[in-house]
């Protein structure tokens, strides 16, 4: 049986501790910077007490479900919209061991409730483990994009390098100069997923919180990139996007960010198609520390307004 959590699952939660959680909004073990081969990924294990604080707390709006068997909680997926309704995200699914056979039916109850609130598409992140992947297609979620994390471990200089002109945060005038940057470098299959329309793309990304800043780089008074600095107690995670056409963009915005994030760690997330960002990241000493497999599944599109056809005589 799978069930909305209440409070008296509480306790019954403790099951759970230690668990791997398959399914993570950003598959980072605890900020750690250890260097694997990305065939290999660390699947961090889940904190009861820092899931409670969470969500408990109210500080979380995300649905929460539970599996249960013989009055045991054998597993738990957490849900939330992202920026707009026309797309969701699986946030978190963890299992007990052995019990994996319960992922998919808790995928399904998510995928269904974020239908019945008129989404067309739910997300989730799933690390690059055959097995997971595998549990993940069979509730009908499809391939969207790897997604490489990178972590710095040691800096080498950028000799040359340009620095930034000027740069400020994201605001609504910047949408569709961004948009663009996103169809010129976003590949179609990945589009495909992560929305095909202005509207469709802007639901699709992350919900903005206090922690995070949304910054709009400037070249010759025109937009060329968007940063994504998501300030964690111990390490800056970052996301970028970058106009082609700025020959010498990667290296000024790895500048940029390596003095915004001070004596920080960072990690940095590329998506596999950010070859040239990859390769600037690579030169100043960032190394893959994990990935994972961004994966869509679309949903039934809702009519919300009658319509009328002829009728076969």
């Amino acid at each position: 049986m799978i069930r909305h959590l209440s409070i008296k699952d509480a306790f019954k939660l403790f099951a759970l501790r230690g668990s791997e959680r398959i399914v993570h909004q950003s598959n980072l073990a605890k900020g750690k910077t250890r260097v694997s081969s990305e065939s290999e990924n660390e699947l961090p294990g889940f904190s009861l007490s820092t899931f409670l604080r969470g969500h408990l707390s109210g500080h979380r709006k995300d649905e929460v479900w539970v599996s249960v068997d013989q009055g045991n909680i054998t597993g738990l997926t957490t849900a939330r919209c992202r920026r707009g309704p026309t797309s969701w995200a699986v946030q978190e699914l963890v299992v007990l061991p052995g019990a994996e056979e319960r992922c998919g039916d808790l995928l399904e109850v998510a995928a269904n409730f974020a239908e019945e609130q008129g989404a067309e598409r739910i997300f989730v992140r799933v690390p690059d483990v055959w097995r997971l992947l595998e549990l993940t297609r069979r509730s009908g979620f499809l391939p969207c994009v790897r997604v490489l994390t990178l972590a710095l471990i040691g800096r080498a200089a950028l000799l040359g390098a340009p620095s930034v002109q000027s740069y400020h945060d994201r605001c609504e005038n910047d949408t569709e100069h961004l948009f663009r940057i996103y169809c010129e470098t976003t590949p179609a299959k990945a589009r495909l997923g992560m929305g095909l329309t202005l509207q469709q793309w802007l639901d699709s990304q992350e919900s903005s919180r206090r922690d995070v800043r949304e910054l709009v780089v400037k070249h010759d008074q025109k937009p060329v990139a968007w940063l994504r600095l998501e300030n964690r107690r111990e390490y800056m995670e970052v996301q970028a996007m970058i106009d082609p056409r700025w020959t010498s963009g990667s290296q000024a915005l790895v500048l940029l960010v390596l003095k915004l994030a001070g004596r920080k760690p960072v990690l940095w997330e590329v998506p596999a198609y950010q070859e040239s960002l990859h390769l600037t990241l690579d030169q100043v000493g960032f190394q893959v520390s994990s990935s994972c497999q961004l994966m869509v599944k679309p949903l039934a599109v809702r009519i919300t307004e009658p319509f009328t056809m002829p009728a076969t005589v």
